[in-house]
């Protein structure tokens, strides 16, 4: 049946034109934008919405993966705030153990005009997925890095740094320091017998060769350094973390062993002080002792007061620059 020409000019009518469709979809998008104006979304920021907010819950997994961790979110939101007296006894566990993982969780809380502890938004988001889907949690060992076979230069690399850092020493150290004491009273004995029998001066982390000085006053001395820098490092942890009492007798024996490293240097003096030539080397032996024991004192600051390497390694550096200063003026 053929359509008439009057037929198709009311079927026009009736159907809304292509243009209809083009102004009736911009005025929608024009009440859209105005709507959200004030958030600052813009249709093309949607993507980017999602994927910051993806991050922010990886973040988050990643943040609490530690049982630790989550169960001090888990303190903190069931109560609404907790105090630090009342996660260390909830958790049972050492004062650096819970100041570290307080910074590993940095951003998820915060602390009130009260010193209490209490949950950022972020940190009630992570509430809100520890308590409505537990699972999703072991799911992050999931999405992790697998690593790569090790090589021979990389088993060879992990076995030195086991040596030249070695953790779990410092993590027996750190769990049970009293049961250590015996041995820490044994390195300094030994140490202070070596700097005698060598006639070498020692000053905190350095050695210097006088003309004459009494064995006394090299055992003194080296007692005298292993206790200074004991209060150097609470001094300063103190002045820039604000960590407290806790803590204390590990960081006291982790000192000694510390200074382990230091102890290879008098005997190298007694076998090569006599010949002239091996007078660079020396020097070269010490700035590499040197090294070993500030890396020792860093793995101590951080495991017995609870701070991150990069915060532990800072209080080792402080320490160095002020046993430079005290050799220069003793020399000069």
């Amino acid at each position: 049946m053929k359509t008439s020409f009057f037929q198709k000019v009311i079927l026009r009518l009736k159907t809304p034109s292509e243009e209809h469709h083009i102004c009736a979809r911009e005025i929608e998008e024009t009440k859209f934008s105005k709507k959200h104006k004030q958030s600052g979304w813009r249709p093309t920021d949607r993507g980017l919405r999602v994927k910051n907010e993806a991050e922010d819950i990886s973040q988050i997994y990643s943040a609490v993966s530690h049982p630790f961790r989550k169960r001090i979110i888990e303190i903190i939101g069931e109560k609404g705030w907790s105090t630090f007296t009342e996660l260390k006894r909830e958790l049972q566990t050492t004062v650096g153990t819970l100041y570290y993982h307080i910074d590993m969780l940095k951003g998820l809380i915060a602390q009130d005009e009260r010193k209490r502890y209490i949950l950022t938004e972020r940190g009630k988001l992570a509430y809100k997925l520890l308590v409505s889907d537990e699972e999703r949690f072991r799911a992050v060992g999931l999405i992790e890095k697998k690593t790569p076979p090790q090589t021979a230069f990389s088993r060879f690399y992990t076995s030195l740094k086991g040596f030249v850092l070695p953790t779990r020493l410092f993590g027996l150290i750190y769990t049970n320091p009293a049961r250590m004491v015996p041995e820490t009273l044994l390195i300094i004995g030994f140490g202070a017998w070596l700097s005698t029998a060598s006639g070498l001066e020692p000053i905190m982390l350095f050695y210097h060769n006088p003309f004459r000085i009494s064995p006394l006053r090299i055992v003194l001395q080296y007692v005298v350094g292993w206790l200074v820098i004991f209060a150097l490092c609470e001094f300063f942890t103190f002045l820039f973390f604000r960590r407290g009492r806790g803590g204390e007798l590990a960081l006291l024996v982790g000192c000694a062993f510390s200074l382990l490293p230091l102890d290879i240097f008098p005997v190298a003096w007694l076998l090569l002080a006599k010949t002239g030539p091996f007078f660079y080397l020396l020097s070269a032996v010490m700035l590499l002792l040197q090294a070993w024991s500030l890396g020792l004192l860093t793995s101590t600051v951080c495991l017995s007061k609870g701070l991150r390497p990069d915060k532990g390694a800072l209080v080792s550096v402080l320490i160095a620059y002020i046993n430079l200063t005290i050799v220069l003026f003793l020399r000069f």
